[in-house]
């Protein structure tokens, strides 16, 4: 697959990556498109010679340590998508970032966690009176029996 590395002072370079293979439970998505925040763009636009470093993070965090305590950016421009060959480790780096008290782009550990729960992310916008479409969470491995709508007679109706 190709992705997009920024090497600072308005460079940015599509290289290869080897493409992921789902885990348990999840699935690999084709993207057409992608899109940056407009205040993520300050550190694209930045001035030519403005200190940017970029940094590919593989399977280690202490590479992701030593660049912070050697390089003391202000903030991180995060573009990780999976840690460890895993997507949903993604927000264990945030968190790292976090305790190392670096600011970042994007969504925190809570917020990514949140997000991939489409039932409790539902919950919580019902609760905050935010109106979203119906919808059911059944537990895993449930026999799940749809409901025979009002307008089908009795005598039409197919027994369990």
């Amino acid at each position: 697959m190709k992705g997009a590395v920024f090497l600072g002072d308005r460079k940015v370079e599509l290289r290869n990556f080897p493409d992921p293979t789902p885990g348990p439970g999840e699935v690999v998505i084709e993207m057409k498109a992608s899109g940056m925040c407009g205040s993520d763009l300050k550190f694209y636009r930045s001035p030519p010679g403005e200190a940017q470093k970029a940094l590919g993070l593989g399977d280690n965090l202490a590479e992701l340590r030593s660049a912070i305590t050697d390089w003391k950016p202000d903030v991180a421009f995060n573009l990780l998508e999976e840690f460890q060959g895993i997507v949903t480790y993604d927000q264990y780096v945030v968190a790292f970032l976090e305790l190392m008290k670096l600011p970042y782009t994007g969504c925190n550990p809570r917020g990514m966690m949140i997000s991939r729960d489409k039932a409790l992310s539902k919950k919580l916008l019902v609760y905050h009176r935010i109106r979203v479409p119906e919808f059911h969470a059944f537990p895993m491995g449930l026999k799940v029996k749809r409901p025979t709508p009002a307008w089908v007679p009795a005598h039409r109706q197919k027994p369990d």
